[in-house]
C-alpha cells in the first residue's frame, strides 16, 4: 500500500473521524474516500487540500507526487480561476429516481427503498431490471412521514 494512502488513513483515525463524517466535511463521496484509502490514486489536488485543511496537514502527504514535483509546487497545480467543485456542476431536476438515487435522496439504504416496493408503500414502475420511482412517489412518502411525526 503507499505511502500516501495509509498517511490517510492514520491521520483520520488519528482526529478520530470516520471516512463519512471526513467525507461530509470535505464534500466528498464516502465510497470515494474509501476507495482512495484503499488503493493508490484517485485523490485529485482539489480533493487533497480540502482534506489538508479539515485534518491540519499539507496536502501533499496524500497525494503521490509524479517525479520532480515537490509539495510547493501543489498551488501552481490547482487553477484557481477555475476549481473543481459541486457547485459548478449544474443541477437537474430529477423527474424519477432509481432505487440507489431514491435511497440517497430518502436518506436510507437501497434495502429499505426495496423493502418499501415489496410492501406497496412506494409506487414504482419497473424498466428491465430498475424500479423507477417518480420524484413526486417520494414527495408523498415524505409528507406521509411528516404527518405521521406531527
Amino acid at each position: 500500500m503507499p505511502k500516501a494512502t495509509v498517511h490517510l488513513r492514520q491521520t483520520r483515525k488519528n482526529r478520530g473521524l470516520k471516512v463519512a463524517e471526513l467525507a461530509t466535511l470535505v464534500g466528498a463521496k464516502a465510497h470515494h474516500l474509501r476507495n482512495v484509502e484503499c488503493q493508490a490514486g484517485g485523490l485529485s489536488i482539489e480533493l487533497a487540500n480540502r482534506i489538508a485543511s479539515v485534518l491540519d496537514v499539507p496536502a501533499a502527504s496524500f497525494l503521490e507526487l509524479p517525479e520532480g514535483v515537490t509539495a510547493e509546487d501543489l498551488p501552481q497545480l490547482v487553477n484557481p480561476i477555475h476549481p473543481v467543485d459541486e457547485v459548478d456542476k449544474p443541477t437537474v431536476e430529477r423527474l424519477a429516481f432509481n432505487s440507489h438515487q431514491a435511497a440517497e435522496t430518502l436518506g436510507v439504504s437501497p434495502r429499505a427503498v426495496l423493502a418499501l416496493i415489496k410492501n406497496g408503500e412506494l409506487a414504482h414502475r419497473k424498466i428491465g431490471r430498475s424500479y423507477i420511482i417518480p420524484r413526486s412517489e417520494i414527495e408523498r412518502l415524505l409528507d406521509s412521514c411528516e404527518r405521521k411525526a406531527v
